[in-house]
């Protein structure tokens, strides 16, 4: 189960952290890709908003966990990351965009378990 969580929280933070530093930090290209379209209608600072709190998310699931200092914590980050995802997915869903709900969908799960986890080992 350790393994695991750990390959969760690594698979996580890895994701989070490079997604997070485009939604923050490359509004300009992240909106002309055309399966980013999504970001024009999100706007650069609301945008920028979503990505430090992925960034965040990332940091969350990892410093915790490995430090030992205050452990809860990763599971309280993986927690924000479902919410996070929750809301993507019901944003794509009313923009009628079914191919970006998997990889919310996919993520979402992955951070639960990742909570839940955590919270049980803690």
């Amino acid at each position: 189960m350790e393994i695991a969580l750990w390959i969760a929280q690594v698979l996580l933070g890895v994701g989070f952290l490079g997604v997070g530093f485009s939604h923050a930090f490359r509004f300009e290209q992240v909106a002309v890709n055309p399966r980013t379209s999504w970001a024009r209608h999100v706007g650069r600072s609301n945008l920028r908003v979503i990505g430090l709190l992925e960034i965040a998310g990332a940091i969350g699931v990892i410093v915790p966990a490995v430090t030992g200092f205050v452990p809860w914590l990763a599971s309280l980050a993986a927690v924000g990351l479902v919410l996070l995802m929750l809301a993507a997915a019901v944003f794509h869903v009313r923009r009628g965009e079914k191919a970006a709900i998997a990889p919310n969908a996919v993520l979402g799960v992955i951070a639960a378990f990742v909570a839940w986890g955590r919270y049980v080992a803690t």
